[in-house]
């Protein structure tokens, strides 16, 4: 979700995701999803908000990766109305960065959000490294998840040995 299209979900009703849905099939073809990018929007909001209600009526998790990519429309700010719409729904917000302050706030004011690390170690151990300093402390401690986005059994074992080395310096300097 967050690397072709804003995280934001716009509501829509069934009639205007059949006429843009209309409009796709008839422009199918090399190119039609770009030039026709807002029916193509309309259609994937309103699949989204009913992935949304469901996960709402049977209070399921949501992950969400946020930041990292499609920069500009990736600020996990912009899931504020939304979270707290599906009030049922656990949203975890993957990555964050450079948004690790909106994500904070969000996790910190909204019961129903948490943080998690996923893949920042592995673009750098500075960003982990900042991310954790203000999650901790800011964010509920049972609410910060920190996993591994990762390929292969080696990148994970690499990535879990470095989470954990700068999770001591954080806490090792948080409690000095």
């Amino acid at each position: 979700q967050a690397y072709s299209r804003p995280l934001s979900v716009l509501d829509c009703t069934r009639e205007e995701m059949s006429k843009a849905l209309d409009t796709l099939i008839a422009a199918r073809g090399v190119g039609a999803l770009t030039k026709y990018r807002d029916e193509a929007l309309i259609v994937q909001n309103y699949i989204l908000r009913r992935i949304l209600e469901e996960a709402d009526s049977r209070s399921l998790p949501y992950q969400i990766h946020t930041g990292m990519t499609n920069l500009s429309q990736s600020n996990p700010a912009q899931l504020e109305s939304m979270i707290q719409q599906y009030r049922n729904i656990s949203f975890v917000l993957l990555h964050a960065y450079p948004f690790i302050s909106e994500a904070s706030y969000l996790a910190r004011t909204n019961p129903n959000v948490w943080v998690d690390t996923s893949w920042l170690v592995l673009q750098s151990p500075e960003i982990l490294q900042i991310a954790l300093k203000e999650y901790i402390g800011m964010v509920p401690a049972d609410r910060i998840f920190s996993s591994i986005d990762s390929i292969s059994l080696e990148e994970y074992t690499g990535g879990i040995a470095l989470t954990r080395s700068v999770l001591i310096d954080v806490l090792s300097e948080k409690v000095g």
